[in-house]
């Protein structure tokens, strides 16, 4: 028997978080695809944003869009990230719209378009506020003339990133739009006109419809979660992935025995402990320990001891009939409960991106419609 412990991925789930984004924004969406679609495999979701008609797939390296494009997957790609020094050859070659945060990146790649006679789409990227990548407005002249006289780049879009758009407060969000909104007029005074602009992801579509402008990022509500407890929330979504084992021991512990590593759990009285196959190496986090709860014949069983890498204890105690081989849910639901992304995020201090990105290679995905 292999090892039970796999994810599984509600493909008509994703399809209906799209369709759920779409009809609340009605224009364009970029469905964000970057870091293995969110830990959920870029491949098999980017054929069903394919399918169900995006507009763009956002990646954030040149690798991921090769990924894409090597799969036979032929929406328009946007790459969210600069281009590394020495990899513009790399980035000329490849089908995908190409981000511009600097002047040096724009001379460049000019340079390997002219050594291929192939011209780029590129986005450029206004740093309003994040203050990681991007250029200001006092630079958008330089660039604008440098663009305009060359006939290998064209200026498809231009786009900012919110820092805070997840926030109760709105006032950083504000300030940053408005930013944004004056460097989108000098661009469109000096004559470009026919471009895609672009502001908001998950946080400021759901919270901020008046920036939507002409095509929105999708990113973490695509796949069923809210990017914060803090934002609106306009539409419904459903989680997308469901994170499972089975059980593979049942142990008697007697009062005052300890369990696990570095004896963190000492039993109070006599329990009855499951072990599940499922550890930090699969991305089932260490912090968990002592305090996660994972789903057992409908009923929460909690955690206890450390997480090894391979293996977890949970307590049964008061779980009827558990034996070898049940089902047990990471993720997800059983009967009428639940454990949710945001919950086990809660239990190791983290955010729900987090969570399942973390989730690695050596658990299987299972597509299911």
């Amino acid at each position: 028997m292999s090892r039970p412990t796999k994810c599984i991925i509600n493909l008509n789930k994703l399809k209906n978080n799209y369709l759920s984004v779409k009809k609340h924004c009605n224009n364009k969406v970029l469905a964000l695809v970057k870091a293995d679609a969110y830990g959920h495999g870029i491949i098999e979701c980017a054929k069903v944003f394919e399918e169900i008609g995006a507009d763009y797939l956002g990646v954030a390296c040149l690798e991921e869009a090769e990924i894409i494009r090597n799969n036979n997957i032929n929406t328009p790609i946007l790459c969210l990230g600069p281009v590394p020094k020495g990899d513009e050859d790399y980035c000329v070659n490849i089908d995908a719209d190409q981000t511009i945060t600097c002047f040096d990146e724009l001379i460049n790649l000019e340079k390997a378009c002219k050594k291929f006679n192939k011209t780029k789409n590129i986005h450029l990227k206004i740093d309003s506020g994040m203050h990681r990548i991007g250029v200001r407005i006092e630079d958008i002249d330089t660039i604008l003339e440098f663009v305009n006289n060359s006939k290998y780049l064209n200026l498809k879009g231009v786009f900012t990133h919110f820092a805070d758009s997840d926030s109760f407060d709105k006032t950083y969000t504000i300030n940053q739009a408005e930013y944004f909104i004056k460097a989108v007029n000098i661009i469109k005074n000096k004559g470009f006109k026919n471009i895609i602009v672009h502001c908001s992801n998950s946080g400021a579509l759901l919270s901020y419809p008046e920036y939507n402008f002409d095509m929105v990022r999708a990113g973490i509500i695509l796949y069923g979660y809210y990017p914060s407890n803090e934002v609106d929330k306009p539409i419904n979504v459903e989680p997308v992935l469901s994170f499972e084992t089975a059980v593979i021991a049942i142990n008697t512990i007697l009062k005052g025995e300890k369990i696990s590593y570095g004896c963190t759990y000492t039993a109070e009285k006599d329990m009855i402990v499951a072990v599940i196959p499922v550890g930090y190496g699969d991305g089932y986090k260490r912090l968990n320990s002592n305090k996660g709860y994972v789903l057992i014949n409908n009923k929460k069983a909690k955690v206890v001891g450390r997480v090894c890498m391979d293996m977890t204890m949970v307590d049964v105690t008061d779980i009827p009939d558990v034996s070898i081989g049940d089902s047990v849910v990471l993720i997800g639901e059983q009967g009428a409960e639940k454990i949710t992304t945001d919950d086990v995020a809660c239990w190791c201090e983290t955010i729900s991106y987090e969570i399942p990105l973390s989730i690695t290679n050596r658990v299987k995905k299972h597509y299911v419609d």
